[in-house]
């Protein structure tokens, strides 16, 4: 998980909702990677949302 955590650290993007990451990106660094390895990342990115200031509008 380790390597995955340091190959995403230059892959965010800007989402509608906040800071997301790129995972085409992702995948065309790591290549293809297991099950869990993806689920850890899309809680990685849901905490960032969570912690990102929500916007008033």
């Amino acid at each position: 998980m380790m390597r995955a955590w340091l190959a995403v650290q230059t892959q965010w993007r800007w989402g509608p909702l906040g800071p997301a990451l790129d995972y085409t990106a992702v995948r065309a660094r790591m290549g293809d990677l297991d099950e869990e390895v993806w689920d850890g990342l899309a809680e990685m990115e849901g905490a960032a949302r969570e912690a990102w200031p929500k916007q008033s509008g």
